[in-house]
């Protein structure tokens, strides 16, 4: 295996462990969902490469070979999981040092292919070749099935279209910046996001982060004058109630003693 360096969150470099002959991978711990965007598009681009090179893929090693963890030599378990985009598998080290992953299984976890279809087989089948399991390559029969009777890996072949999106999204010439927008710097990918719309870097999904300190004070003072304005306001009106309602005591009162005294004048007559 050989250390592939590739972008990670937060402007840090994540180095895996992968062996483009093998098409297999390596991640320790949690370096997979340490991956930014652009490091996610770097490994599918190093993938696709390896598997354009490597034709049919017969040297590619099945996952139920890999049976020791290379940190610590445990018998690595087999865990299956399921995202949003379908099954996937791997073989976990059981004292957490790290798993390993087959390039199909990977590109399976990021949505980069889909299930089998008629249309697959028959372009297969015009071309001369034969159905195998991209994972363990156990020989499968002509025609769409779910899941590899050997290792019960899903079948699935590469969609061109979403490999091509995930290479080229991060190669693709910048859109000119708006000037009416609160454009800053995303911190995991650097790409160009509105902090006063966004809350989700549009180019890798990261959380927009705010350490503009200079404005965050511009609007806590903004904030503290308008809620004094607000406070003054809300003064000069309970004022304004206050004095109505004197006045009308005031003239309630002039008209009860004005009545008072008709009914002593009328009681002097």
């Amino acid at each position: 295996m050989r250390v592939l360096d590739l972008s990670g969150h937060y402007q840090r470099r994540i180095q895996i462990d992968t062996c483009s002959h093998c098409c297999l991978v390596w991640f320790d711990e949690t370096e997979s969902v340490r991956l930014a965007g652009p490091g996610i598009a770097e490994f599918v681009r190093e993938i696709h490469g390896a598997m354009q090179a490597g034709g049919d893929h017969d040297h590619a090693i099945s996952l139920a070979r890999m049976q020791s963890c290379p940190v610590c030599q445990s018998a690595l378990k087999t865990v299956s999981n399921r995202t949003r985009f379908g099954r996937t598998r791997q073989m976990e080290c059981p004292q957490g040092h790290g798993y390993y992953q087959t390039y199909i299984l990977y590109l399976a976890e990021k949505g980069y292919v889909r299930p089998l279809a008629w249309a697959d087989i028959r372009s297969l089948l015009g071309a001369g070749k034969k159905l195998f399991c991209a994972d363990c390559g156990y020989p499968l029969p002509d025609r769409p099935i779910g899941e590899c009777p050997a290792c019960k890996s899903a079948v699935e072949v590469i969609d061109p279209t979403r490999l091509a999106m995930a290479i080229d999204r991060h190669e693709a010439p910048p859109l000119p910046a708006a000037t009416a927008l609160d454009q800053h710097k995303c911190h995991a990918c650097g790409g160009a996001v509105d902090q006063s719309r966004e809350i989700y870097c549009s180019h890798c999904h990261a959380p927009v982060l705010r350490h503009d300190t200079a404005d965050a004070a511009t609007a806590a003072a903004n904030a503290s004058e308008l809620a004094q304005s607000a406070a003054r306001a809300q003064r000069k009106r309970q004022e304004a109630a206050a004095s109505a309602a004197n006045a009308l005591a005031s003239h309630r009162a002039m008209n009860t003693y004005i009545e008072g005294q008709r009914g002593q004048w009328r009681k002097n007559l």
